[in-house]
């Protein structure tokens, strides 16, 4: 988890009992609490069940939208042929994906933004997708160092998982119909275990 994420939800906790909403206030540390022990509790395991990793997304998104003071929707949809108490996966190999796509995807678009997020089945490989309807990828996007450390390290563990040293990580722009870019669109296969 990102330090200044971390550092921006206590300091969010703190306003809301400053402004005494202490009912948003619980609600907010209860989420960030929980979100703190699965990552905590997941960080020593080398793969977890998709329905942890699926309920820490959604976790992780829910304080992502207090923070943004909810400026954005999301969605998490995992297709039905997939059992996701038998798929086991590497764990928070998705989280910086879904954090650059709220920090540099939306950023400052304002209301009506989204993230949709996809976990798939084809050909008997997994794969995961995250796509949101900000400014996409261009010349002048920025990309600070947690950035490309995050996505550096989660490359890195994907080749050790895969044990492929061609393994990569698909991005994308999604364009409108008239050609205007309308967002950006992440996708990569997701080593996993199959346990009944």
């Amino acid at each position: 988890m990102n330090p200044h994420f971390i550092f921006n939800s206590v300091q969010n906790i703190r306003s809301l009992i400053n402004d005494k909403q202490e009912k948003a206030a619980v609600d907010y540390l209860d989420k960030f609490s929980k979100l703190t022990r699965q990552v905590l509790e997941n960080s020593e395991e080398n793969y977890i069940a998709m329905d942890e990793e699926v309920e820490m997304i959604e976790n992780y998104l829910s304080i992502q939208q207090l923070l943004y003071s909810n400026k954005f929707e999301f969605d998490i949809t995992v297709d039905e042929a997939i059992d996701t108490e038998s798929v086991f996966l590497p764990p928070m190999l998705t989280q910086p994906f879904i954090e650059n796509a709220i920090k540099h995807g939306l950023g400052d678009t304002g209301e009506g933004n989204r993230i949709s997020i996809r976990f798939y089945l084809k050909e008997a490989r997994l794969f995961f997708e995250v796509l949101d309807n900000g400014k996409g990828f261009g010349k002048g996007t920025k990309s600070s160092s947690h950035k490309s450390m995050a996505m550096k390290i989660t490359g890195e563990r994907l080749t050790h998982y895969t044990k492929n040293k061609d393994f990569s990580i698909q991005t994308d722009n999604i364009t409108g119909i008239d050609g205007t870019i309308a967002g950006a669109k992440v996708h990569f296969e997701i080593p996993y275990i199959y346990e009944k």
